[in-house]
């Protein structure tokens, strides 16, 4: 025994000390390579199901503040142009598109206006099929003109501020509410109103032959009416669906 050295381990305890921990005996806890694999793949099949359902509600609640926006820029600058110039029953609609809009909408010249022709994009109705009246746009761009809002949409009219051949008092606007970006397509980012010689601006609910200021169509015809102009055909009513829906695309909206 007096050949053998006893190793000893001294520890002082600081004041108020009263335990002593040892860790020879515990293990550190990790996760192994599989476990790590099946909560990165968990992960990534709740992102695939999640995310796009994210992202398309997002880019519907970017559509209706940019058609919002748009809606109550034309309706802002007529009532400007009311309060200038009186009723605008008695305004001169013989003057052409663009000294229509300096003089009566003046409000909405905002950032910039050129011709439709240097920048129009290939305009498609939801389901494609035929030609549509936001293709009469595109047949005369060198009669139409863009104006660019603050926030990139678009507000498209003619020159002579009537469809080419009419002589109607309704003025026909397109609003593209992310100009020339895609899809460009009726319904998505393209929408139909009209400035009615009261001064009102309204979403499309016609077919060609019907007055645009005594129309009221109900929801469901609006949405899945048997028209060719219905949201859920060639898409010209869809912005009187939002408006309808109180500003809202909802569930059953043909989105996409």
């Amino acid at each position: 025994m007096a050949n053998k050295k006893i190793l000893m381990t001294y520890f002082m305890l600081t004041e108020n000390a009263t335990h002593i921990a040892s860790f020879a005996n515990q293990y550190r806890a990790a996760f192994t390579l599989a476990e790590v694999l099946i909560t990165l793949g968990t992960i990534g099949i709740v992102a695939a199901l999640t995310l796009p359902n994210l992202i398309q509600g997002y880019q519907k609640r970017v559509t209706v503040t940019r058609l919002q926006n748009v809606y109550s820029t034309i309706s802002q600058a007529a009532q400007k142009g009311q309060a200038e110039y009186g009723d605008s029953e008695n305004w001169d609609y013989t003057l052409s598109g663009n000294d229509f809009f300096d003089k009566y909408l003046f409000d909405i010249n905002k950032v910039s206006r050129v011709k439709f022709n240097t920048v129009a994009p290939d305009y498609k109705t939801r389901n494609d099929n035929g030609l549509f009246r936001a293709y009469v746009f595109a047949q005369h761009k060198s009669k139409s003109n863009v104006i660019t809002l603050p926030n990139g949409a678009w507000i498209i009219y003619f020159d002579a501020l009537h469809y080419p051949g009419s002589t109607s008092g309704y003025i026909p606007i397109l609003a593209d509410i992310n100009g020339a970006q895609n899809p460009n397509i009726m319904g998505i980012d393209l929408f139909y109103l009209y400035l009615l010689p009261n001064g009102k601006v309204v979403f499309n609910q016609s077919n060609n032959s019907e007055s645009r200021d005594q129309l009221d169509r109900s929801r469901n015809e609006l949405m899945n009416g048997t028209s060719r102009y219905s949201c859920k055909n060639e898409g010209a009513w869809c912005g009187a669906v939002i408006q309808r829906d109180g500003w809202h695309i909802a569930k059953d909206y043909p989105w996409k």
